[in-house]
């Protein structure tokens, strides 16, 4: 039934915060997703978690056909919420596609329409931002829909081939079988050197324009390709993302790697935990302090959000 799904587009959210953070906080006791709704009339209904009859499975009961009755149970599937939002991002939906929902003060098995969901700030703004990532169009039509490319409409241009990537993953894969034996601070440092002796330097050169991505220094032996989620807290896809990466001066790249400094969702740097003597002897303070906006993208924004999260700047 949902064959057609993207598994990038499933990787990526399974490994997303904001994704992770929602999930936490839906259980068998918190069965109502209230993140997202439908105004039906004059009330809001949201999509419900249902338990699967004899398993302990519990998702979203998604019916593609719209039909709701004893002779379509076959054709409902209980989906998790990755699959849910999958589904809403890549419009791989009907117009007849509905979940089902209640209101929050009547337990109801009636379903509402899919496409009619809203959602929360938060989670609304995630799903433009996977939308402009990969080039989808909000239209669904008939039992169909279609991307930005299968109609001929250009999306972001891509700045590095298949093939640069795959070079990447493969010395990401090389650099991690050379750290066995090798734990803590030794590994991220030997991490650290050989990604900036490979391609993953090399694209984020050429990116970045063979300077600083912050203050535009463009003296070559004084930039790091910085992982902006550490090696030591990215998955094998994350090691090689040449997207997980800024090209930083090194004092740049010293704060970022410590914590001590992050970018938030506009690029513009977060200097508070920096004494005002440090941000004016590192020179900080006569730089314009944000990434160069021409060059940032919603991928980089996506890690710059782990990066908080991580040092707990959110």
């Amino acid at each position: 039934m949902l064959k057609n799904l993207d598994n990038n587009l499933i990787a990526e959210l399974e490994a997303d915060p904001v994704v992770s953070k929602i999930t936490r906080g839906l259980n068998k006791e918190n069965r109502i997703f209230l993140s997202a709704w439908v105004n039906y009339k004059t009330e809001k209904w949201f999509p419900v978690l249902v338990e699967e009859r004899g398993t302990s499975v519990i998702g979203f009961d998604f019916n593609p056909s719209g039909k709701w009755g004893k002779n379509t149970v076959v054709e409902r599937e209980k989906i998790p919420l990755v699959t849910f939002l999958a589904l809403y991002i890549s419009n791989t939906y009907s117009n007849k596609s509905s979940v089902r929902c209640r209101t929050r003060r009547t337990p109801s098995k009636d379903a509402r329409n899919f496409g009619d969901l809203t959602f929360t700030s938060e989670l609304g703004s995630l799903i433009n931002d996977y939308r402009e990532r990969f080039a989808i169009t909000s239209e669904v039509s008939g039992n169909s829909t279609q991307t930005n490319s299968q109609l001929g409409i250009r999306g972001f241009e891509r700045p590095f081939s298949d093939t640069e990537i795959g070079v990447v993953k493969i010395e990401a894969k090389e650099i991690e079988i050379g750290l066995e034996g090798f734990n803590g601070e030794d590994r991220e440092a030997i991490s650290r050197l050989r990604v900036n002796q490979g391609k993953f330097r090399e694209l984020l050169l050429r990116y970045w324009g063979t300077s600083c991505a912050v203050c535009g220094l463009g003296e070559k032996k004084l930039l790091v390709a910085s992982h902006i989620l550490p090696w030591s807290k990215s998955n094998a896809k994350q090691k090689g993302d040449p997207f997980n990466g800024l090209l930083l001066a090194v004092n740049w790249d010293a704060l970022f790697d410590k914590g001590l400094i992050s970018f938030d969702t506009n690029g513009r740097a977060i200097l508070d935990r920096l004494s005002s003597e440090v941000i004016e002897r590192l020179g900080l303070g006569a730089e314009k302090q944000v990434l160069n906006v021409q060059k940032l993208r919603e991928e980089h924004k996506q890690y710059l959000l782990m990066h908080r999260i991580l040092h707990d700047f959110e």
